[in-house]
């Protein structure tokens, strides 16, 4: 928040995206994607701290830097339950189907809320 005037799509994203040490977010265009990558690596500094890892399905949005992780070949990517593939920008939501109980109501509600808070 401190920073929301000088950064002010990173503040937002953060603020909405941020889980623990993970944001995860998207932008509509590659100029949009540019510009979320350089603010949240500029709120990031100010607070003295680093982007370290970035995974995107576009080379101009590759690591700048050895240091960074190299995602270039990366054929999908986990975090907080979710797989994406950036290949395909698709995600993906594993569910643990048991098997040996009956379909009730309840049981497939049940399933589908767990994958809406994952997406939520």
């Amino acid at each position: 928040m401190d920073e929301d005037a000088n950064f002010p799509i990173a503040a937002s994203v953060l603020r909405k995206n941020l889980y623990m040490d993970d944001v995860l977010c998207g932008a509509a265009t590659l100029e949009e994607a540019i510009v979320l990558r350089q603010q949240i690596k500029g709120i990031l500094e100010s607070a003295g701290m680093e982007l370290h890892k970035l995974c995107a399905n576009h080379e101009k949005l590759s690591p700048d830097t050895e240091q960074n992780y190299n995602f270039a070949t990366l054929t999908e990517t986990n975090s907080l339950e979710v797989t994406w593939k950036p290949i395909l920008d698709c995600l993906l939501i594993k569910v643990n189907v048991c098997l040996d109980s009956s379909y009730t109501k309840t049981y497939v509600l049940s399933t589908i809320a767990k994958i809406l808070i994952l997406l939520h």
